[in-house]
């Protein structure tokens, strides 16, 4: 056999498989025949481009696609018009829109698919293909990655939620544990009752929770008495701080008297800038200063 008839062959139909479609066998083997090939040599072409076609369709058995479509694409080079080679290919980019439902490959399925059909009109294994397809909507890249990032989002979502939960639950109980521990002579932090410099009105909703647990504790235990002791940063003359923790003071006491704590279980009083719990040297620590503490005077 004369391989240079048959690579010459070869090199003639790319050039011409663009300009002509659906080339027939007879005017493949027209073509050859003027190439200089022989009818011998023309047979082992088309063995050639069978044994393409079933080493694709083994590998398409063994879920080998990218070998596959190249053996298909082989045998679609000797024979453009082949209808089992072309129906390979189809099948190939139908198996991956399936799996991707990407619109170039739902594009390349139909197209083949009719490809196959103008070569073998009744090839029902295509016009299943493009029966299913036809009506199938692809999924943009988008929607592909929406649900891992939504599901990603959730989860980064749950893991900050529960550390802030599992962090205030755990303030709470330690906070909690303190005061049920205490005796007389104690003295705690309201840790969430602050002020502005200058200002006797409560902070914000926080200030206003842990003043209500106050309150549930001195219900639920009556024979308390303390102390709410206002006291304040380094900020202005002593004389000034003195009056305005005795008003943070007395701001908290009546509101916790309001919320329904016993007025006879407490007293008011406050400290200025006497008895700081850090040094006055920033911001930070200067807002900690200002603050308010219960100190537990009596337990009948």
């Amino acid at each position: 056999m004369d391989n240079n008839n048959i690579q010459a062959y070869f090199q003639k139909i790319l050039e011409i498989k663009n300009q002509r479609k659906g080339l027939k066998e007879a005017e493949l083997k027209e073509i050859a025949l003027e190439l200089g090939m022989s009818e011998a040599e023309w047979k082992e072409v088309k063995k050639v481009g069978k044994g393409h076609i079933d080493r694709g369709y083994n590998f398409l058995e063994h879920n080998n696609r990218e070998d596959a479509l190249k053996e298909f694409q082989q045998a679609l080079v000797v024979f453009p018009d082949e209808a089992r080679a072309l129906y390979g290919v189809a099948h190939i980019h139908e198996l991956r829109f399936l799996e991707k439902r990407q619109a170039i490959e739902k594009t390349e399925a139909l197209k083949f698919a009719h490809q196959v059909l103008q070569a073998a009109p009744a090839h029902s294994d295509a016009a299943r293909l493009i029966s299913e397809l036809k009506d199938m909507k692809p999924i943009s890249t988008w929607q592909r990655i929406r649900k891992p990032i939504f599901s990603l989002l959730f989860l980064v979502l749950l893991v900050v939620v529960g550390y802030q939960f599992k962090s205030q639950l755990s303030s709470e109980i330690n906070h909690l544990k303190e005061i049920f521990q205490a005796r007389e002579g104690a003295k705690f932090v309201l840790k969430e009752v602050y002020f502005e410099s200058g200002s006797t009105e409560l902070y914000d909703k926080k200030s206003e929770q842990e003043l209500m647990r106050l309150v549930a504790f001195l219900k639920k235990h009556p024979k308390v008495k303390g102390e709410i002791a206002g006291h304040t940063d380094n900020t202005g003359a002593a004389a000034a701080n003195l009056q305005i923790s005795t008003q943070r003071a007395l701001a908290v006491y009546q509101y916790v008297v309001e919320k329904g704590a016993n007025p006879e279980q407490l007293s008011y009083r406050g400290y200025g800038s006497a008895q700081p719990k850090f040094p006055n040297d920033n911001p930070v620590n200067r807002r900690k200063n200002r603050r308010i503490e219960f100190k537990i005077l009596k337990v009948k």
